[in-house]
């Protein structure tokens, strides 16, 4: 009953955490060599909350190790991008297809950031090497549905002309997006509120002879944020590409550039200062309602496991 009572919590917690505030950020990047080769960037951003509540259900796994006496996966197996950076290195370099992998954390305004860089002998076997690892399983659940793995597809194949097609499909579940319109914007409107800005950005760092995306610099990329994806959205990418670009070989060394006149920057006006003030005060606020939401939640877990030790006692 205890180890029943136990699985419900770690669901109940993987469950919550999809729902905190842009809990998850996901940036990819792919650069491809002239020789088939190239390099995969897998960036992912988990929140402060997020990261909070994986911690606590870590700790509730240690906490039945310690009563069964028995190994567990501390219920970490219900949470997206749970698993340490050193054990998906780990399953990483166990592809034939990685020549080198490597992790990296940062901390940015919004996210705790763990950064994999993976190296490939064949860039079209991206797919593959992700499946190999936790990282593909848990791209796939960031709609927090079961049936987004069912519509996700990622292919990067060779043409007989050398280029290289991209073609990415990333879909919600349209069965749960109202049918009355103003339902249906309702939902966007409580999704968006849910996940904030987090989302899934793709980028292909190569010449593109044809692409549906966005031009930034000499990049090709697309975006998807969590809330559409959530409500039922879906993200249709798709391009052709020249081996080569920016990052793809040896870079170029950096050329020195003439110092620049700094233009005079423009004082804020009153009113601007107001409405970044108040910006500031609506971020703390937010800031404080979660961390009082995940306390209580704390609370109540925690007077939940007490009754059970108690019972057992």
């Amino acid at each position: 009953m205890k180890t029943i009572i136990h699985k419900s919590l770690f669901a109940f917690i993987g469950a919550l955490l999809l729902t905190l505030t842009g809990c998850i950020d996901v940036k990819q990047d792919i650069w491809i060599n002239k020789d088939g080769s190239g390099k995969f960037v897998f960036d992912v951003g988990l929140s402060k909350q997020f990261k909070a509540m994986m911690d606590l259900q870590k700790g509730f796994g240690e906490l039945e190790e310690l009563e069964d006496g028995e190994e567990n996966d501390n219920g970490l197996n219900e949470i997206p991008f749970s698993e340490s950076p050193e054990k998906v290195i780990e399953d990483l370099k166990k592809n034939k297809f990685v020549t080198e992998a490597e992790f990296e954390e940062a901390v940015d305004a919004k996210y705790d950031r763990t950064i994999y860089t993976i190296q490939l002998s064949d860039i079209t076997k991206i797919k593959d090497v992700l499946s190999s690892s936790s990282l593909g399983a848990a791209a796939r659940e960031l709609g927090g549905d079961n049936n987004l793995e069912e519509n996700n597809d990622f292919e990067l194949k060779k043409t007989d002309s050398g280029t290289y097609e991209l073609s990415v499909s990333l879909k919600g579940n349209e069965e749960d997006k109202p049918e009355d319109p103003q339902e249906a914007e309702f939902a966007a409107t409580m999704m968006k509120q849910m996940f904030g800005d987090a989302g899934m950005t793709l980028r292909v760092n190569a010449p593109a002879v044809t692409h549906n995306g966005k031009e930034e610099d000499a990049s090709i990329v697309w975006t998807m944020l969590l809330a559409d994806l959530a409500a039922g959205g879906n993200l249709e990418a798709k391009g052709e590409f020249k081996p080569g670009g920016s990052g793809a070989s040896k870079k170029e060394e950096p050329k020195e550039e003439e110092p620049k006149e700094e233009e005079p920057k423009e004082e804020l006006t009153q009113l601007d200062a107001i409405e970044k003030k108040e910006e500031m005060v609506n971020e703390d606020i937010k800031q404080t309602t979660n961390t009082l939401i995940i306390g209580g939640l704390v609370a109540v877990i925690l007077l939940l496991v007490v009754l059970l030790m108690r019972k057992k006692s």
